[in-house]
C-alpha cells in the first residue's frame, strides 16, 4: 500500500494500463481485416516479449489495435494475460483486450458506432474494468482513420464529437462514480482539433477538474523529444508512431490515454500521472529510438490507483 500526499488517503499500488497498435492485422480499404502476410517468427517473438515485459511491469490491461481474436490468442501465449471475448464484440474494428485476472476483471461492454458515409460502423469498443476496491472504470478503445487520405481529417473530427457525446453520457449517468478512460491510436496529435475542440481533451488539469465533460490528456507532456540533446538518449523515441517519409517530423504522438474529470479530482480512482510513458524499449526499440522492422507504433502505458475500501474520503 502507498500513502498519498494527503495523510488520510490510503491507496492501492498503481495499476498500469497499456494501449498498443500492433499493426499485426490491418484493414485495407473495404477489404476484410486479416493478419499481415509474411509475419516471421521474429515479429511474433518480439510482440509476445513486449507483452511479457508489460506484465512484469505491472500492467493489468492491454488494449490492442489492428488485431483479430486469433492474433490476441497467439499474443497471450506464455503470458498471464487472458483474452476478453464476447460473441457480440465487433471484431472488424480490429480492437481487442488482454487482461491479467490476478489483477483485474475486464469485460466487453459495447460496440460504439459512428455514421460514416451514410452507414454505421464500429469505431470504438467499450470495456469495463473492476477490482475489489473502487467503482467500475469504463474503458473505450479507439482507432481513428489514417492520415493517408486527406478527407479523413474531417472524419476524425466527427468521430471526436461523437465520442465526446458518448463520454458525456457516461459521466452524467455515473456522477461521482463516473470514471472513463479513452485510449487508442487517434491518428492525430494531442494538439489537433479532433482531440481538443471535438473530444475536449485538455492539457489543463485545473480546467479538467472544473469541466466534467473535459478529458485530461497527460500525453501533452510526451510530445517531441523528452530528453535534452546533451543527455545522449540511446533508446528513446520522440513520439509513439514513426513514419520515415515525414517532412516536418518523422515522429507523431498518435497513441494516447485521456481521463475523465474524476480521475484528477478527489475521486475513488486517481490518475498516477508519473506512470505515463512511451514503451520505447529494446527489442522493440533500436538505436536512436527507431522501431524494429515490422512495427510502427510503440505501446503507451499509464497508471491509476484506487482508494482502499473503508479509508476516510
Amino acid at each position: 500500500m502507498a500513502l498519498s500526499s494527503r495523510w488520510f488517503d490510503v491507496w492501492t499500488e498503481p495499476l498500469r494500463l497499456a494501449w498498443w497498435n500492433t499493426g499485426l492485422a490491418p484493414k485495407r480499404g473495404r477489404a476484410q481485416r486479416a493478419e499481415r502476410e509474411k509475419l516471421d517468427d521474429e515479429v511474433w517473438n518480439i510482440a509476445g516479449g513486449v507483452l511479457r515485459e508489460l506484465s512484469v511491469y505491472g500492467v493489468g490491461l492491454v488494449v490492442l489495435g489492428e488485431v483479430l481474436p486469433a492474433t490476441l490468442g497467439r499474443l497471450a501465449q506464455n503470458t498471464p494475460f487472458e483474452l476478453v471475448s464476447d460473441p457480440f464484440m465487433d471484431t472488424a474494428a480490429g480492437i481487442g483486450a488482454l487482461y491479467d485476472p490476478s489483477r483485474v476483471l475486464v469485460e466487453f461492454k459495447a460496440n460504439i458506432d459512428a455514421c460514416l458515409r451514410n452507414r454505421d460502423v464500429t469505431r470504438a469498443i467499450g470495456f469495463t474494468l473492476r477490482i475489489a476496491s473502487g467503482p467500475i472504470v469504463d474503458i473505450v478503445g479507439v482507432h481513428w482513420p489514417s492520415r493517408t487520405i486527406a478527407e479523413n481529417a474531417m472524419i476524425r473530427q466527427s468521430l471526436g464529437s461523437g465520442l465526446q457525446t458518448h463520454v458525456t453520457n457516461l459521466v452524467d449517468l455515473g456522477g461521482d462514480d463516473a470514471f472513463v478512460i479513452v485510449c487508442g491510436d487517434f491518428n492525430d496529435d494531442p494538439f489537433d482539433v479532433s482531440l481538443t475542440a471535438n473530444l475536449f481533451g485538455t492539457r489543463d488539469r485545473g480546467l479538467a477538474k472544473k469541466q466534467q465533460r473535459a478529458l485530461y490528456n497527460p500525453f501533452w507532456r510526451l510530445v517531441g523529444e523528452r530528453k535534452a540533446h546533451d543527455s545522449d538518449p540511446v533508446h528513446e523515441a520522440a513520439g509513439t508512431h514513426f513514419w520515415d517519409s515525414g517532412t516536418q517530423t518523422r515522429w507523431y504522438t498518435f497513441d494516447q490515454f485521456l481521463f475523465s474529470s474524476n480521475f484528477v479530482n478527489d475521486g475513488a480512482w486517481q490518475l498516477v500521472e508519473s506512470a505515463t510513458e512511451v514503451w520505447d524499449r529494446p527489442p522493440l526499440a533500436e538505436d536512436g529510438g527507431a522501431l524494429h522492422k515490422g512495427f510502427d507504433h510503440y505501446p503507451v502505458v499509464v497508471g491509476i490507483r484506487s482508494r482502499i475500501a473503508g479509508a476516510p474520503p
